[in-house]
This record gives C-alpha cells, sequence and structure tokens, in this order.
C-alpha cells in the first residue's frame, strides 16, 4: 500500500486552513482535520480515484474533502498531497 505524503507547499496550506478554522470553531477545526486525515487513509489505499487533471501536470489528480480541494499524484510506492486549497479559490492558478 502506497504511503501519503505531503509536500511542503501542502503541508503548509493544510495548517494555515486548520488554523483559520480554528480561530473560529474549535470543534470545527478537529473535524475537517479528522476528515483530511479520514481521505488521506482512502487515497492511501485507493491511489487511483479521484478525477484527473493533467493539464496541471502529469499523473495530476484532485478529490475534495468538503470545500477544499486536495491535488495530488501518485508515485510508485507513494500518493504525493501538492496542494490544498479551497475550492472557491482558483486553485488551479495556485499551483
Amino acid at each position: 500500500m502506497p504511503r501519503v505524503t505531503l509536500a511542503v507547499t501542502a503541508r503548509a496550506e493544510l495548517r494555515q486552513i486548520i488554523r483559520f478554522i480554528r480561530e473560529k470553531n474549535r470543534a470545527g477545526a478537529t473535524r475537517i482535520k479528522n476528515e483530511f486525515d479520514r481521505v488521506f487513509r482512502i487515497l492511501a489505499k485507493q491511489p487511483d480515484i479521484g478525477t484527473f487533471c493533467e493539464h496541471l501536470g502529469a499523473g495530476m489528480r484532485f478529490v475534495t474533502v468538503e470545500n477544499y480541494v486536495v491535488l495530488f499524484r501518485r508515485g510508485t510506492n507513494r500518493v504525493e498531497i501538492v496542494g490544498v486549497s479551497h475550492g472557491a479559490q482558483d486553485w488551479e492558478k495556485l499551483l
């Protein structure tokens, strides 16, 4: 089973999202963090899920976690999360 890794920028984006939510709703921040963790575990088990977005790079896919877009690519032994952003943003331009 591939392991899930987060690129430095994706890790920073995820921390910023959790921090932002925590300022307004501590329980909501815990809930969304748990949801990201759940989806990352699913990606480890089923790395071929998600929607292709090859125009962003070879092998690029995305899945959604509530209102957020998680951009990732599958490697031989890992799934690399390359970006996390709110779906209302023009997330393709953020890459």
